[in-house]
């Protein structure tokens, strides 16, 4: 029997991925995350579901939502806690700390834990308002309360747990910025550096995250500028949230051949579909989910890809993604600044 290159190049490349004469080899590397924007992993049960769900599916990075502009989802002293917690602080004490029980979770599935944290999203009218921008759902990033407020924040979080990384979201302005645009991109950008800074000074491997726009023609119009945090290496990984149905792949290699660090830019995709103008949502085919996994991944410079998110991982979708795009087992790997 002869082989021509192609079928050499792929029977070579299933070598690498898969046992071979009954011995098992080492996984493959690929970060492969998935958000959580709910609180469905609250409590030792919850936990354990998520994370059982999760790694069935093939991921291997956790991205649980814990500061969603309405508290703090942990025992903090720096902020009160998230409202939809009370009833579990009420049956459990003001003890209760659902993140340290995720993370030691987790630990049992070999996932890593990356933290997320919507910075500038004001979610509650009596969390700090004299923070906030009145009229608006976002905190005022132009006083340096704030930032410093929301630095030590993300730094009680670091200092405290055994996190691999964490996530920065609504990293921006809730409207445009107008003439002040370079101002607030300095004030945020201000925060990144003090993040990145502080936090790799407590862990040297801590991968820093952001999911951005970048795509989108005004988004510096709101103090977003997150290829340029990742050329400055203030960022290690840009996600940039494309979630609609026929995301444009072309952009992203197109923005990924101006930067210095094109490996940051990753294509986060979705698995749901709206169903009109308003916020309702559905599970998104399996297939689909799984053919934009992929275009994600051809056009990854070596962090992987992402999904968002856990709220519509369906039973459907886990069993195409572990027999599909996910059936080679990964671990993490991170090409950091």
């Amino acid at each position: 029997m002869t082989f021509n290159r192609r079928q050499f190049l792929m029977a070579t490349a299933s070598l690498c991925l898969y046992p071979v004469s009954g011995r098992s080899v080492e996984a493959m590397k690929e970060s492969r995350a998935i958000l959580d924007e709910g609180l469905h992993w609250l409590g030792h049960s919850n936990a354990e579901r998520v994370c059982r769900r999760v790694k069935e599916a093939g991921f291997n990075v956790l991205v649980p939502c814990i500061w969603h502009g309405r508290g703090t989802t942990w025992p903090s002293r720096l902020a009160p806690r998230d409202e939809r917690l009370q009833s579990y602080i009420k049956a459990q004490g003001a003890k209760f700390d659902p993140l340290q029980i995720l993370l030691t979770t987790a630990k049992k599935h070999a996932l890593e834990v990356h933290p997320w944290f919507s910075l500038g999203l004001w979610n509650r009218k009596d969390l700090f308002p004299d923070l906030a921008v009145k009229g608006t759902k976002s905190f005022d990033w132009y006083k340096p309360a704030f930032r410093d407020r929301i630095t030590q924040i993300v730094m009680e979080v670091v200092s405290k747990y055994a996190v691999d990384g964490v996530n920065l979201d609504y990293v921006r302005f809730s409207i445009p910025q107008g003439k002040r645009a370079d101002e607030a991109e300095r004030a945020i950008s201000e925060v990144m550096r003090r993040i990145n800074k502080e936090g790799k000074r407590l862990k040297a491997n801590l991968v820093i995250s952001v999911d951005a726009a970048p795509w989108k023609p005004d988004i510096k119009a709101f103090g977003q500028n997150a290829p340029k945090w990742a050329d400055e290496g203030i960022v290690d990984v840009v996600y940039s949230m494309q979630y609609h149905a026929n995301p444009d792949f072309g952009i992203i290699k197109s923005i990924q051949s101006r930067m210095k660090r094109p490996e940051a830019l990753v294509v986060m995709v979705g698995n749901f579909d709206r169903l009109g103008p308003g916020h309702a949502v559905a599970e998104r085919n399996p297939a689909r989910v799984s053919e934009l996994i992929s275009k994600a991944r051809a056009i990854s410079r070596g962090n992987g890809v992402a999904l968002y998110y856990y709220g519509r991982l369906s039973d459907r979708q886990i069993d195409a993604l572990k027999k599909g795009v996910f059936q080679a087992k990964a671990r993490p790997q991170w090409k950091t600044a």
